[in-house]
């Protein structure tokens, strides 16, 4: 996953709790959340589905 900026204080703890959702899934035993920065993150990497949440923009 990336973040939108590399300097994102709350990034850690992000991950994190990305991780703990996972391995709290079913059939899920370990997981491993890797943060990535190539391709720097950018507006149209946002969904058309998360587009029409409200606050998105």
């Amino acid at each position: 996953m990336t973040l939108t900026p590399p300097y994102c204080p709350v990034g850690a703890v992000i991950v994190k709790d990305i991780e703990q959702k996972i391995v709290s899934m079913p059939d899920v035993n370990e997981v491993d959340v890797e943060l990535v920065w190539d391709p720097a993150w950018n507006p149209y990497m946002i969904s058309g589905e998360a587009l029409k949440r409200p606050n998105i923009r």
